[in-house]
């Protein structure tokens, strides 16, 4: 076997590699730390926290009546109150409000990896597309399903991607194709061959923080990056919601603490609001 042999490093060039050494070192530092402003890791050195509140109607409950449903409903006899506005009786909460984060290039805690990579489901049930609003992260499969005896359409029309136009047929399932870009505004969800309204919602985002208000009116957004981020807030009869006097088009600001669960409390939101529908596309 023939014998391995090292060589010895003079000392005369043992500065210059140690400079070398230095230098390789302080540029890998360079770049991960230019990779981390772009990634989790300078977030997951600050740390992560949670907001969460509740959005209550303040003042009369509007009136609401039925969408005019046509063809196949009509045929049947079925009958559809108008859900665009739906507040718990007891608690005044407000169903269905969006609360997400609109501030640009947020870094996502790795606990979402899997979650957004799960199919969203929204189902025609009689005159319903249950849920009637969702969130929807990009590239994230939105699976339409069927339960109603007929077909249904879904036409969306986004501004940002292509627009979706199918037909499900009755009691099956339908995967859509993907939304591969963020939409600057929620999109509606319509079934022209059944009704002139929308069915639903959904909003389309580059990141996962998007909360949507149970019946109680309550939402939670976990997981946030700490520092100052800024939230805009929507509801599908007045657009951006402006519950408060500072909150322009529905935005506001807020600082995250690290480890801390922040609550807004009640959010007053007046019943003025919500007396005149407003398209979302006038907004």
């Amino acid at each position: 076997m023939k014998a391995i042999t090292t060589r010895t490093i003079p000392f005369r060039f043992a500065p210059a590699i140690a400079a070398v050494t230095m230098l390789v070192a302080i540029a890998t530092s360079q770049r991960c730390q230019a990779a981390s402003d772009c990634d989790v890791t300078k977030a997951a050195c600050k740390g992560w926290g949670t907001l969460q509140g509740r959005f209550v109607l303040k003042g009369d409950l509007p009136k609401t009546g039925e969408i005019q449903l046509i063809r196949d409903f009509a045929k049947l006899n079925y009958k559809a109150p108008d859900e665009s506005l739906q507040v718990d009786r007891k608690t005044r909460g407000i169903a269905n409000v969006m609360v997400f984060v609109c501030s640009p290039n947020v870094a996502v805690h790795p606990d979402y990896a899997d979650t957004i990579k799960t199919p969203r489901v929204m189902k025609y049930a009689g005159p319903r597309l249950i849920p009637r609003v969702t969130s929807l992260h990009v590239n994230q499969p939105l699976d339409f399903r069927n339960a109603n005896p007929f077909g249904h359409a879904v036409w969306i029309e986004p501004s940002a991607n292509p627009k979706s136009v199918f037909v499900i047929p009755g009691k099956k399932n339908i995967k859509t194709n993907t939304f591969a870009h963020p939409e600057p505004r929620p999109l509606k969800i319509r079934d022209p061959v059944h009704s002139l309204s929308p069915f639903g919602w959904i909003i389309v985002a580059d990141h996962p923080y998007v909360a949507i208000t149970d019946a109680s009116g309550r939402f939670e957004l976990k997981n946030l990056p700490a520092g100052q981020l800024e939230f805009q807030c929507w509801h599908e009869r007045v657009g951006w919601l402006a519950a408060r006097p500072s909150w322009k088009d529905g935005r506001f600001t807020f600082t995250v603490t690290a480890g801390k669960k922040h609550d807004l409390g009640d959010v007053s939101v007046s019943s003025t609001l919500f007396h005149t529908k407003v398209s979302v596309d006038a907004n």
